[in-house]
């Protein structure tokens, strides 16, 4: 693949990072990795990735996304088939399940020592990047307060104070 195509490949994940709406989140979970994966996978395909390498290429993505906790919407493979499974619910027996979010790479484990390929770590740096607006203030919806300081959390209007008590000894 040449460089120029390594480029387009980039901008494709930035604009696949809009579409399916990636976000950084406190836990991940299989499905999303899978889900990542697999949409990346098809941008380098449909720029014309050597498709003997694909196969390494999906197994370092999908490893060396484990280290990251990443969510996304839904593909619109996924979407398809559920809306084909719920017409056909009623005309036809039930189909025999298939899963979209299978990996043809799933059996492989990377070695211990091995590292990402540099287009693998370039593309999870660009999934991980925040964008920022033009005053500094990040465009993630999940930290909406984060850019606010300390001042703006407001004070007790009644403060807590201990009762005075009736004393028998002394005169009020």
């Amino acid at each position: 693949m040449p460089f120029y195509q390594f480029r387009e490949l980039l901008g494709q994940v930035r604009a696949l990072k809009k579409e399916l709406n990636i976000l950084r989140v406190e836990r991940g979970n299989d499905k999303d990795r899978r889900r990542i994966t697999i949409a990346v996978l098809w941008g380098y395909l449909k720029l014309g990735g050597d498709v003997d390498q694909a196969y390494f290429f999906e197994s370092d993505m999908y490893h060396f996304l484990k280290r990251c906790n990443l969510c996304c919407d839904q593909l619109p493979e996924e979407r398809r088939l559920a809306e084909l499974e719920r017409s056909s619910r009623t005309s036809t027996p039930r189909m025999k399940g298939v899963n979209p979010l299978r990996l043809v790479s799933e059996a492989r484990e990377p070695g211990s020592n091995e590292r990402p390929e540099p287009l693998v770590r370039e593309i999870i740096r660009i999934l991980l990047e925040e964008e920022v607006r033009a005053n500094g203030v990040s465009r993630d919806n999940n930290r909406e307060g984060s850019h606010k300081g300390p001042w703006h959390i407001k004070k007790c209007p009644r403060p807590f104070k201990k009762k005075e008590k009736v004393s028998l000894y002394k005169p009020h």
